[in-house]
């Protein structure tokens, strides 16, 4: 028995996956935190647009699934070894 080249005895491999919160986008838009997406603030006596979100009322993240990189890490048994960390030679 010899120990796998593949995924050198673990069993399993990393696989990256397109992530299924912005399906690879990398970001996802949330309610703008500064006007709480109201887009408008209220500055006494008008009320003025929020230059956080430009008066969207959202603002465009990095993806919290992700961190911002459009895959996941996905864990799958090792193709050459059927998950036993050996082959026979």
């Amino acid at each position: 028995m010899v120990s796998c080249t593949l995924c050198h005895g673990r069993g399993s491999v990393i696989k990256r996956e397109t992530c299924p919160t912005c399906n690879g986008n990398r970001t996802i838009k949330r309610q703008c935190t500064n006007c709480g997406g109201r887009a408008w603030l209220e500055t006494f006596p008008l009320e003025t647009k929020c230059p956080y979100c430009d008066a969207l009322g959202m603002m465009t993240v990095d993806c919290d699934t992700c961190n911002g990189t459009g895959g996941v890490p996905v864990e799958e048994t090792c193709p050459d070894c059927q998950g036993r960390g050996y082959r026979d030679e």
